[in-house]
C-alpha cells in the first residue's frame, strides 16, 4: 500500500458493503489526509468534518472501511480496518485487502465549455511546450476531456487528417499556458468533431490532469448524487 500512497495524499473513507461499491458512494463520505505511512498501516487525519466525530456512525475500532484515492493515472480503492482512534479526528488504519484499480475511472469524460487553441505540430519531438503553441493558432470548442484525450469542435475539419500530431493549448491553470501533444484519432465530418489522444505527457502533467478530472467527476456526482442513487 505504501507504494501507492505518500504523506499528504487525500483519501476518502466509506462504509464497507458487500459486493462492488458504487463509485458515488466512495465520493460522499469522509475525506482524510495521510499523516504517516508504514508497511501495512497508516495514520489518517480526517478533514472537513461537518459534524462531531463521535457521531460518524460507520467509523469504529475494528470496523472495515473502503478507502479510495487518486493515483498517478487512475482511482484506487483498498479495504482497511480501523485499529485505533487518536485524539479527535485521527485514525490508525491497517490494510486488509489488495489495492484495486478502478479501471473505468481512467476514461471518465468531463464535459467542458471553453475554447481551445490548436495547430499542427511542425516538430513532433516534444512532450510539453512551456512556451505555448509554435504555429499559427486556430480556435476550436472543447466538447469534453478525459485523462487520455479530448473531443473538440473545429470550424473546418477538411484540413485535418487522422494520425496528424497537434499542439493543444487549454485554459487550465496548472498548464501555465503550455501546449500539450496530441494525435488525431477520429474525425466526424458531419459534426466537425475531432477526437484527439494525448501523447507523451510528462508524468507531472498527467498527474495534475488526472486529479483535475477526478475533482470534476466528484463535483458531478455530488451535484447529481440524488438522481444517481434513486
Amino acid at each position: 500500500m505504501n507504494s501507492y500512497l505518500e504523506v499528504g495524499k487525500k483519501v476518502k473513507l466509506s462504509k464497507l458493503t458487500s459486493g462492488d461499491v458504487p463509485y458515488q458512494e466512495l465520493l460522499t463520505k469522509v475525506e482524510g489526509e495521510v499523516v504517516t505511512i508504514e508497511e501495512d498501516c497508516l495514520e489518517v487525519s480526517l478533514l472537513n468534518l461537518d459534524k462531531n466525530f463521535a457521531e460518524i456512525e460507520f467509523i469504529r475500532i475494528g470496523i472495515l472501511l473502503n478507502m479510495c484515492f487518486v493515483g498517478e493515472d487512475a482511482l484506487y480503492k483498498v479495504v482497511v480496518e480501523v485499529e485505533q482512534i487518536k485524539e479527535v479526528s485521527k485514525l490508525i488504519l491497517v490494510q486488509k485487502g489488495k489495492v484495486q484499480r478502478i479501471q473505468r475511472r481512467k476514461s471518465f469524460r468531463v464535459q467542458a465549455q471553453q475554447s481551445i487553441d490548436y495547430c499542427l505540430a511542425e516538430d513532433s519531438d516534444f512532450q510539453f511546450k512551456t512556451t505555448g503553441l509554435d504555429g499559427t493558432p486556430k480556435i476550436a470548442e472543447l466538447i469534453d476531456i478525459s485523462s487520455v484525450g479530448l473531443k473538440m469542435k473545429v470550424e473546418f475539419c477538411q484540413e485535418l487528417e487522422v494520425g496528424e500530431i497537434l499542439e493543444l493549448k487549454l485554459n487550465l491553470s496548472f498548464l501555465n499556458g503550455g501546449a500539450l501533444k496530441g494525435k488525431i484519432v477520429r474525425i466526424e465530418e458531419d459534426s466537425m468533431i475531432v477526437g484527439v489522444e494525448f501523447l507523451e505527457l510528462p508524468d507531472k502533467i498527467t498527474q495534475q490532469l488526472t486529479r483535475w478530472i477526478f475533482k470534476k467527476e466528484e463535483e458531478f456526482f455530488e451535484k447529481n448524487k440524488k438522481d444517481l442513487t434513486d
